[in-house]
This record gives C-alpha cells, sequence and structure tokens, in this order.
C-alpha cells in the first residue's frame, strides 16, 4: 500500500510539473509572439501649416494637416479629432495628399473627425520626415469671432507599425499644436506690439497647487522649429502657450501627465521673434503653475556646412533608466549645419545609446541603461573620428517610484481578445485533462 501511495504520488507530482510547465510554454509563447519593440525615440508633433488664419465672414480657407516624425517610421494612420466653436466654423471638406486616402469625416456639433490611412498599406517613411503632408482641410467662417483649431492629445492618433511588416501598432504623438482662426470684418492682423520683459515674470501664480514647480526650461532650435524640454516637481499635464507677442494665443500640449516634457512646436518663421510661457496643471486642469515668459529667433542654414562648436544634451539630466540625447552643430555664425553622421560613446558597457537621426539639424539618439545601481555616465560626441563635445549625466534607478514611466516604453505587450481566448481555453483543457488523470490515478 506504501508503494501504491509512493507511486500515486510521484505520479500526481510528475503531472502537476508537466502541466505547470506545459501552461507557461503556451501562455510565454502567446505573449512572447506579441511583444512589440519600438522604434528607439520615436515621436511626432502634429499641426496644422498655419498657426494663425485671419479671414472674413462667409469665405472659405484651407489648413494643411502636418507632422514631423523624429526617426524612421511606417506609419498606417493618423486620426484626428478637431474641437472648434461652430459659431464662427463651419467644416466643409478633407482633401487627402497624394499618398493618403480619406476613410472618415464626420462633423458633430463643434467636433471634427478625420481619418486618413496610406494608399499603399506596403509603404513606409524612409527618413526622418519634417512637414509629412496627411492631406488638406476646408472651412467656411460664419460670423465674426475668434476659436481655436484643437486637436486632444488623448484622442489624435499617429499610427506606426514598430517594424516594417510588424503586427505592434503605436501611437507615436507627443505633443499637438493648435491653430488660431479669427474672422473679422476686415481680417486684418491688429497683433499687439507692446514692450516685454522676458524671462523677469514671476514663476507661479495663484492657482498653484500643491509643492508643484517648474524646475527648468531650455529650448532647442532649429532653422523650423524648437524643442522645449520641461522638468517639474510632480507629474502634471505640461502645455506650452506661444505666439509672436505676450498674449501666446497658440499651445503645443504634451500627450501624456509627466514630469518631463519635451514639446515640439513647428511650422515657425526664421527672422521673427517668438515668445512662450510652460503651464502646468492638474488632472482636471482646475489649478495650474506658470512658467517664466521666454522667447527666441530661429537660426539660420549654415551655407559652409564648416562645424566650429557642437552642443550637447542629455535629457533628463537625471533619470531612471532612459533619457534622449540631442546634438547640433554650428558653424563661426552660429547658423545651424546639417548633413553629418556624428555618434554617442559611453564609458559604460551597461549604457547603451541608439544611432542619431536627424531633423532639420537636430541630432536625436536613445539612451539606456541595464544598471540596477544609481551611476554617472558620461558621454562622448563623436564627429568624423574626432571628439567633439564630453557630458555627463545620472541614471538613478530609485527615480522609477517617483517620476512616470515613458508612454513610449521600449516594449509593449499587446493581447487581443482572440489571444486571451485561447490562453483561457488551453488553462480549461489543462485543467480538465489534470482532473481526469487525477481520477484515473486514484482508481488505480
Amino acid at each position: 500500500m506504501s508503494s501504491m501511495n509512493q507511486r500515486f504520488i510521484s505520479t500526481r507530482t510528475a503531472f502537476v510539473l508537466i502541466s505547470f510547465i506545459t501552461l507557461a510554454l503556451l501562455i510565454g509563447s502567446s505573449v512572447l509572439g506579441r511583444i512589440v519593440f519600438k522604434a528607439a525615440a520615436t515621436d511626432a508633433t502634429l499641426y496644422f501649416s498655419r498657426l494663425a488664419v485671419d479671414a472674413k465672414p462667409n469665405t472659405n480657407f484651407s489648413i494643411n494637416i502636418l507632422a514631423d516624425l523624429s526617426s524612421v517610421a511606417d506609419v498606417t494612420g493618423v486620426q484626428l479629432e478637431i474641437a472648434y466653436d461652430p459659431d464662427v466654423l463651419l467644416p466643409i471638406s478633407a482633401e487627402p495628399s497624394a499618398l493618403w486616402k480619406q476613410v472618415l469625416f464626420k462633423v458633430n456639433l463643434g467636433k471634427l473627425s478625420v481619418v486618413f490611412v496610406p494608399r499603399d498599406p506596403k509603404s513606409s517613411i524612409e527618413n526622418p520626415v519634417t512637414g509629412l503632408n496627411f492631406g488638406q482641410l476646408t472651412f467656411k467662417s460664419l460670423a465674426v469671432g475668434t476659436t481655436n483649431l484643437t486637436s486632444n492629445p488623448d484622442t489624435t492618433l499617429l499610427a506606426v507599425s514598430s517594424a516594417p511588416g510588424g503586427k505592434g501598432i503605436e501611437n507615436v504623438i507627443s505633443s499637438v499644436i493648435d491653430t488660431r482662426i479669427r474672422v473679422t470684418d476686415s481680417a486684418t492682423d491688429n497683433l499687439s506690439n507692446s514692450p516685454v520683459r522676458v524671462d523677469e515674470a514671476t514663476t507661479g501664480s495663484p492657482l498653484e497647487f500643491s509643492s508643484q514647480r517648474i524646475i527648468s526650461t531650455s529650448q532647442l532650435l532649429t532653422p523650423s522649429s524648437a524643442l522645449i524640454l520641461i522638468r517639474l516637481e510632480h507629474p502634471a499635464r505640461v502645455s506650452v502657450a506661444f505666439g509672436q507677442n505676450t498674449t501666446l494665443e497658440n499651445r503645443a500640449e504634451y500627450s501624456a501627465q509627466s514630469a518631463m516634457a519635451e514639446i515640439r512646436i513647428v511650422g515657425l518663421e526664421p527672422n521673427i521673434r517668438y515668445y512662450y510661457q510652460v503651464i502646468a496643471e492638474d488632472a482636471d486642469a482646475t489649478n495650474r503653475v506658470l512658467g517664466q515668459v521666454k522667447s527666441f529667433e530661429l537660426p539660420k542654414l549654415s551655407s559652409t556646412n564648416t562645424v566650429d562648436r557642437s552642443e550637447l544634451t542629455i535629457f533628463p539630466a537625471r533619470a531612471a533608466k532612459s533619457a534622449t540625447a540631442y546634438a547640433q552643430f554650428f558653424d563661426q555664425e552660429n547658423n545651424i549645419v546639417t548633413g553629418l553622421a556624428p555618434r554617442l560613446q559611453t564609458d559604460n558597457p551597461q549604457v547603451s545609446a541608439t544611432s542619431f537621426s536627424e531633423v532639420a539639424g537636430l541630432y536625436q539618439a536613445a539612451v539606456n541603461s541595464l544598471e540596477t545601481k544609481k551611476q554617472v555616465v558620461h558621454y562622448t560626441l563623436m564627429l568624423n573620428e574626432q571628439v567633439s563635445n564630453n557630458l555627463s549625466a545620472l541614471f538613478d534607478p530609485s527615480l522609477d517610484r517617483t517620476e512616470p514611466k515613458s508612454n513610449q516604453s521600449l516594449l509593449a505587450i499587446k493581447l487581443d481578445q482572440k489571444a486571451i481566448n485561447l490562453i483561457l481555453s488551453l488553462v480549461a483543457g489543462l485543467v480538465g485533462l489534470g482532473l481526469g488523470f487525477y481520477k484515473l490515478a486514484r482508481v488505480k
């Protein structure tokens, strides 16, 4: 009897072990088959071809839907949900550009929904693109008034396949930019030219919430855009108000609540001074902290392409496991040099850096750390196999407990309903099989 119990226990134990191993392998293979490796440092800014429009009543005007992509991407579609004042504007039509086709144009009261997809599903963007044109929207101005074309970053999508032919689809929009529409009988631009005291505004406001503060704001400029780097004390909804004067009538918003934000302002013009202000708001936008009013003028493209100096930025300078490296190169007249092939080196084999991608003279690379300890990492910017710049930054894994995780993680697990049903069926089948063996063993 004892030997029979031992055989029974041995059989049951072996079956349980085999069942668990089989279940783990089945679930693991299903999940791993759906892991999506996202393109490193891929992000996009969605905006319109005109930041401001002045129109007379009862006239039609058109603007293009544009995007800036920071790296190679397989774009599978774009979706916009645009809010506006229906007393001021009426959407008329959407006309896709040559490479795209329209699959949705829906107008509700004060809301326009548009979806474009590629005419050729196999097409991809081979290089980082500035001003990728999806199509043109036409509106009719109805009555005197002012409104914004506002794209909600939560419902506005730029869908990108993580790799050519891959099944994983990710939204790569990091910021969206509004366009101001002003309808007047005269339709003239009467922007104020009142003097401005730059960088002397008081940080904070009567609506300051909790212990929130804007720790730092910096800018990286190209001949057609500005990248605003923002660090807050606590996660918040982050946006940048900007314009050609301190009325700051345009708005660019970050797509997620975060303590670290990189907001790209695009479609800017040269030889014009722009003003901007960072705004941090709580979840329901009832409380806010205002940053300093700052200004910039865009640099010009170099005509000599001879590098005199370089700048290297690691953002954020204190990160948990991942950061972004930005590099720019200038000639003697501080004009932007493009078309280069820089490299980024680190002094730690546990810290990796991707190749630089370039958009209009701004070079961008993703930096990731596998270290579990707090460490200072030294970076070397190389150009033509010569040292061009050096910089140090901190990786501290403990920051993961206090800082929100990026909405663009390097790994994303996608399980659709079919996969979930398959896993549940396998689990049920294995449980039934186990009960059958168990009963059979007891009978014997």
